[in-house]
This record gives structure tokens, sequence and C-alpha cells, in this order.
């Protein structure tokens, strides 16, 4: 089971009151007609556009602890790391609905949050993570420079699968030419994700021309799983 991120920007008005952004992408979906993601409009998920709703769980923990060194069941994913807009729920003044949580505008179910554009942009986006996972022998040979491995999983199961928790007996299985089918190591890595990510961009390249004070957006966010 996955976790999705929901957005929804409002703008403060000439008079001081918060109206709603709509959305710029069509979604063609019934009850749900536009969207913040690119992919809504164009179908190509190589759309050079930020999307900020990627399903990218460093980013979920990094804004409101959220699959923070965890996946689903629990699984190990990485090292926690301290989330920057955790718990602070839905503004009373929001645009939207207050009659409960399904009436927020399609904005998830759990750990709702907001931040100001201006604290978005401030935020520590070149945080380092340190996340682990298992690899088979092809991930585990053709890891890049700082150790990244091209796909790594959670956990593995059945009765043909091994693990082996030390990188270096690993190698040395594989350098005696063992038969390594069903073998997975779980290895580490040191990284920046959030760097480039989606999220980051749109604040800076779709909100931030919105408005002269970056203090007059804000982001409410949500989150179903």
């Amino acid at each position: 089971m996955g976790t999705d991120i929901h957005l929804h920007v409002e703008k403060k008005s000439a008079d001081g009151k918060w109206e709603g952004v709509q959305p710029p992408y069509e979604t063609g979906y019934e009850g749900w007609t536009h969207s913040w993601s690119p992919y809504h409009e164009s179908r190509n998920f190589d759309d050079p556009r930020p999307d900020p709703t990627n399903r990218q769980y460093n980013l979920f923990s990094f804004l409101a602890g959220v699959r923070n060194g965890f996946g689903f069941a629990g699984v190990y994913t990485g090292e926690p790391i301290v989330p920057q807009f955790p718990d602070r729920g839905i503004p009373d003044d929001t645009t939207l609905s207050d009659n409960g949580h399904e009436d927020w505008a399609g904005l998830g179910d759990h750990s709702f949050t907001h931040a100001s554009l201006k604290e978005l942009l401030e935020a520590p986006w070149d945080i380092w993570f340190y996340s682990g996972g298992l690899v088979s022998v092809e991930g585990f040979l053709n890891r890049d420079e700082q150790g990244i491995p091209p796909g790594w999983c959670g956990g593995v199961g059945g009765d043909q699968s091994n693990v082996c928790d030390s990188p270096e007996k690993f190698q040395e299985m594989i350098d005696s030419g063992k038969d390594m089918t069903g073998w997975y190591c779980r290895v580490g890595w040191k990284w920046q994700p959030l760097m480039e990510c989606g999220f980051k961009r749109w604040c800076f390249e779709v909100l931030k021309p919105m408005v002269e004070d970056p203090e007059d957006v804000r982001v409410l966010i949500g989150f179903d799983s």
C-alpha cells in the first residue's frame, strides 16, 4: 500500500483574506477536474514541468514526518529525520470546507499540516538522508560512486530468498563464484534526494512568481495511505 500527498494552495487577496488557487492542469476525472501535476495534462511521465505530487517518501518525511524511516508494514527504509512542518493541522481560516476532513477538497485523511511559501523557500532542501534497503547482485554491483543502487526494496520473502547483512561478505561470496540466485544484500547510503525534487522546483518555479511577498501564499498538505 502506498502513500500519496495532496495539496491545496491559498493566496492572500488585497483585503488580507485567503483565496483558493485553482491548479492549472485539467485531469478529465469526474469530481476531480484540476491538478498540480502536469502529468494529468500531458500523460507523459517525463514531462519536464515540476510535479509536486510525486510519491517521494523522503519528501513526505521531510515535510510532515510521514513514512519517516519506514515503509509499508513498518519495513526499514533509513534513519528518521526531523520533519520541518509536522502536525500543524489545517488553518481555521482556510478556504476549504470546515465540515470535516472528508470535505477538504481531497486533502487526504491524515497528517494534515501547512506552511507558508516563505517557509518552504527557506527550508533546508540540501538535507542529507541515510537510506537503506535490499539489493540483488545486479543492484549491488551497479551502485554509483555514492553507493546508491539503481533500485532496491525493503524486504524479500520465500524459501528461496537469502539476505546478507554485510556488503563485504556479499562481495566475497560473489568473488568466490558462488551461485547467488535468490541472494540479496542489505546496503545503506548517504544522499541528498531533495535538491532538485519536483516539490522544491514547484515552490520556486510555480508558486514564487505568483506574489512579491512569499508570506502571501500558503500550502495546505495532507496524505492518504
